[in-house]
């Protein structure tokens, strides 16, 4: 009931975008169910999964929710680079911690079945995926900014619309550092 609640709010507040993002979720749940839990469990590097799982979901999603125009196609370049360097960072990061990806009775599980997969690479994997939905956030308004400033006042020199731009910009990181985090 709360999923169907969810759906219907977001599909009559965002009207066709709101359907495109639905069927951008309901893709994404595809590929994590057809392609990426089957390639853990044959013993893929899960990180290297992820960040094919993430590149495909930041396509289907993007452009299913926000159409084929220059600025999705931008938003699709910044969050494809954002994510190798999330896992890049991630990588270092849960090393650097000496985080096992042992969190519970399922992860002890899982390494005593002795199917190759590997606790930490999942964690990993957990990150690269669950920073897709801020990245395409961030990416996504950014481009979305660029092209409203641009369009406000066509004439505008270029470096007069970046600067305004890293301002939104400024701003909305700003504002995201605790979802960033807490994600």
């Amino acid at each position: 009931i709360l999923g169907l609640m969810f759906a219907g709010a977001v599909i009559i507040l965002g009207r066709w975008r709101g359907v495109g993002a639905i069927a951008g979720l309901a893709a994404s749940m595809l590929v994590i169910v057809a392609f990426t839990l089957p390639a853990i469990l044959d013993g893929s590097n899960a990180v290297t999964v992820a960040v094919v799982t993430a590149s495909v979901i930041a396509f289907l999603a993007l452009f299913l929710a926000h159409g084929f125009d220059h600025a999705t196609a931008v938003a699709l370049i910044a969050t494809l680079a954002s994510l190798v360097l999330t896992a890049l960072l991630a990588w270092i990061f849960v090393g650097a911690s000496s985080l096992t990806g042992f969190t519970d009775d399922t992860s002890f599980l899982l390494a005593g079945l002795n199917q190759g997969i590997d606790p930490r690479g999942i964690l990993l994997a957990g990150i690269v995926i669950g920073s897709l939905g801020v990245l395409d956030d961030v990416t996504v308004t950014q481009a979305a900014t660029v092209q409203e400033l641009y369009e406000a006042d066509p004439r505008v020199g270029r470096v007069t619309l970046a600067g305004r731009a890293m301002n939104v910009g400024r701003s909305h990181i700003a504002a995201t550092v605790n979802t960033l985090v807490l994600a």
